[in-house]
């Protein structure tokens, strides 16, 4: 069956369409949004005084005169980064940081606050509690009217399936497996909301305004309490059934191995990850191998403190853990190929203690001809960069096609 397309729907892609470009090549003249969309005059004439009308773009002065000696200069358009303002939201184990944006997805504000911990640990409600007062807390800080905030960003860990925002497998709300965040947080914020996951939202963030800015195929690793990959193709976020895309963390890197989390033995985050070798530490220290460190308040920042300082318990524990994860990377070179691999995650550390392990894995267990090519970049970003990200998925949104959300 061959369906129509409505025209209001066409108008809208238009819009669509030009909003991206402005957003994309600013500052730009109306003569070559005509050239670069294939519109006809007539009809980017029409969506530009609508913006204008609307307070969505300025005019930053005149270009280069079109045509012959003398011609008319034009008018060159951008849009007006304040025109809106969304918020970004990353949700940790224990703490909600988050960024108000403009248009531009540059920070006006930005805020971390701990989650209140109950008799029984962090609940759902907890958490959507600490959320909905920051983010209400953050747009009056941030000094901006509510009407001008167009949506809200919030990236989580675990997979984030439908409209609804519905977190599976979070270790977020342990008391609450399948928490529609999405929908309550819209109740009660009384705005758009779109949950998504947190690596996602980082690679993201990379897309926009990091490493992988002009990169059309990359991915994002992150390592830490979990470990887990975004992975951008063709330009788009690559997300999967589920939103179970780029689970890096539950492949099997062991036949048989440390149960993970997940109910499986032998994953890559069961050998890989910050749990793992903090466990790995404190067995090889119950069986009296000599170390600095002790099994009592044993945190996986002390054992980085401790290989710094030589300790060679916790640096072999820590070349354990990246050459695991660098196992698991190169079996993601070998099937997709990307341009750029960014290793982050506050599990990657300042030392070489992991990463050269890494390194040296990959080098041995990707293809040769394919891994010589791809560019691997290690970077150690803050939680204001995850949230960013978060906020970028909603500016996304924005610009978007209204085709792509069908």
């Amino acid at each position: 069956m061959i369906k129509t397309v409505s025209g209001s729907l066409m108008r809208s892609m238009n819009r669509a369409s030009v909003l991206s470009l402005i957003r994309d090549r600013a500052p730009i003249s109306q003569s070559d949004i005509v050239t670069l969309t294939g519109l006809g005059k007539a009809t980017v004439s029409s969506i530009i005084a609508e913006l204008v009308a609307d307070a969505w773009l300025l005019d930053v002065g005149a270009g280069a005169a079109a045509g012959t000696r003398g011609g008319r200069r034009t008018t060159l358009l951008k849009l007006d980064p304040r025109r809106g303002f969304v918020v970004g939201v990353k949700i940790l184990e224990g703490a909600v940081a988050l960024v108000v944006t403009d248009l531009e997805a540059q920070v006006v504000f930005h805020d971390t606050t701990p989650v209140r911990r109950g008799r029984s640990g962090y609940t759902a409600a907890a958490v959507l509690e600490t959320t909905v007062d920051r983010v209400n807390a953050a747009i009056g800080a941030a000094g901006i009217e509510r009407s001008r905030v167009l949506g809200v960003g919030v990236g989580v860990t675990g997979l984030v399936d439908g409209p609804e925002g519905v977190g599976y497998f979070s270790r977020l709300f342990p008391d609450e497996p399948e928490f529609p965040l999405g929908t309550r947080l819209s109740e009660a914020l009384n705005l758009p909301v779109t949950i998504e996951n947190d690596v996602n939202t980082l690679a993201v963030a990379e897309r926009w305004f990091g490493v992988g800015r002009g990169v059309d195929d990359f991915a994002v690793v992150t390592i830490g309490r979990g470990i887990g990959a975004g992975l951008i193709v063709h330009g788009t976020l690559v997300k999967g059934i589920r939103g179970g895309a780029g689970e890096l963390g539950h492949i099997k890197i062991q036949s048989d191995g440390p149960l993970c989390e997940c109910g499986r033995r032998g994953c890559l985050q069961a050998n890989a990850a910050d749990p793992a070798v903090v466990a790995a530490v404190t067995a090889r220290l119950a069986a009296g191998e000599p170390s600095s460190l002790d099994e009592h308040g044993l945190t996986i920042t002390r054992i980085i403190a401790a290989a710094d300082e030589g300790d060679l318990l916790a640096r072999d524990a820590l070349g354990a853990s990246g050459a695991a994860l660098g196992r698991g990377i190169a079996q993601l070179i070998n099937i997709l190929a990307p341009e750029k691999i960014i290793v982050s995650g506050e599990g990657i550390g300042d030392g070489p203690w992991r990463v050269e392990p890494m390194l040296k894995a990959i080098r041995g267990e990707a293809f040769d001809q394919v891994a010589d090519a791809v560019d691997i970049q290690v970077e150690r970003l803050g939680f204001e960069a995850w949230a960013r990200g978060a906020a970028c998925v909603v500016l996304g949104q924005l610009f978007d096609s209204p085709v792509n959300e069908e």
